[in-house]
């Protein structure tokens, strides 16, 4: 059986992210969500993942933002819980502005980032500078692009000749259409791959110049 990493990742409710990342771990090149497995990795993914299994980004995540007891001392507070006073990588403070701080209880808004908030965002920051080899500069322009674009779905398009401003284009049959979704957002999806993105665009573009 073969299937998008995309869909099975929904079929196992966790995030595609962590099973990109996890295949990654185990030294298994998956180039994005939108890359269809073979029959082997979709049995290693059902092993790691059962579908009941919570997912362990967002099971990290609620755990570092819930906010400690005003009456406990630091001694009695959680790690991940207690306000971060170390040095933040430039990648990890943009997935901290980005990615974690806006998800946080309103209780904790303009409070400094926790322990576990940090550590999070470097986790984040890890799959995009590791894994992809981007810079905190190339990411930013991805995400004010297209926010909620994943490090992979990127690599692809990148790969593939899309700047972030060309992958946030709206094209549906052959148009530029606002109402439809953007290149970055149907690949992330697994409607069409990176490579018939560039087509699109290309086909829609050379229209306009003619």
């Amino acid at each position: 059986m073969t299937i998008r990493l995309f869909d099975l990742a929904k079929e196992l409710g966790v995030d595609a992210r962590a099973l990109l990342q996890r295949f990654h771990t185990n030294d298994l090149f998956i180039a994005s969500a939108a890359t269809v497995l073979t029959g082997e990795q979709v049995t290693m993914a059902r092993d790691w993942f059962p579908a009941s299994a919570p997912d362990p980004f967002e099971v990290a995540l609620s755990r570092a933002v819930r906010a400690a007891r005003p009456a406990q001392s630091r001694q009695s507070i959680p790690r991940a819980r207690r306000w971060y006073r170390g040095e933040i990588a430039p990648m990890t403070r943009l997935m901290l502005d980005r990615k974690v701080l806006p998800r946080r209880d309103d209780r904790d808004n303009g409070l400094p980032p926790r322990t576990g908030e940090v550590e999070y965002a470097a986790t984040l920051a890890t799959e995009w500078m590791a894994d992809f080899w981007f810079t905190p500069k190339e990411v930013e322009a991805w995400m004010n692009s297209n926010p909620h674009i994943q490090p992979g779905v990127a690599a692809d398009l990148q790969r593939n000749g899309l700047s972030p401003k060309d992958a946030a284009r709206r094209v549906w049959y052959g148009q530029f259409q606002q109402d439809r979704p953007t290149l970055a957002e149907r690949v992330g999806r697994g409607d069409i791959t990176a490579k018939e993105a560039v087509e699109e665009l290309g086909k829609v573009q050379g229209r306009l110049a003619s």
